[in-house]
């Protein structure tokens, strides 16, 4: 898998490939490409991640608070920087992300 490469397409081509199949070992790999700024990967994740997958994420985040801490810190950071004049934060996949682990975080 090439999610870490330095080719954007790469990273997009690997988070699709691992999304359906996501495992606990391969979700701090996901989490980690949420902090990033490219939304048209975020854009992917949103609408290839499945609820198993949602539920993978959420206790990879439960189990590591300030990993997840971190990767919230840096989807707001690069949202402020680079995305708010594209996205209204309602619309932007990482918080979409955020509150779809969260929200099923919550529920365990």
């Amino acid at each position: 898998m090439h999610s870490r490469s330095f080719d954007g397409f790469q990273r997009q081509a690997a988070v699709r490939a691992m999304l359906p199949a996501l495992q606990a070992w391969s979700a701090p790999f996901i989490l980690f490409v949420m902090g990033e700024w490219v939304a048209e990967i975020l854009e992917d994740m949103d609408k290839g991640l499945t609820e198993d997958g949602v539920k993978i994420l959420a206790q990879c985040a439960t189990e590591n608070p300030i990993f997840w801490r971190t990767t919230k810190s840096r989807v707001q950071s690069y949202f402020n920087v680079y995305q708010n004049r594209i996205y209204k934060r309602e619309n932007y996949p990482g918080f979409r992300l955020i509150e779809r682990i969260e929200a099923v975080g919550s529920d365990a």
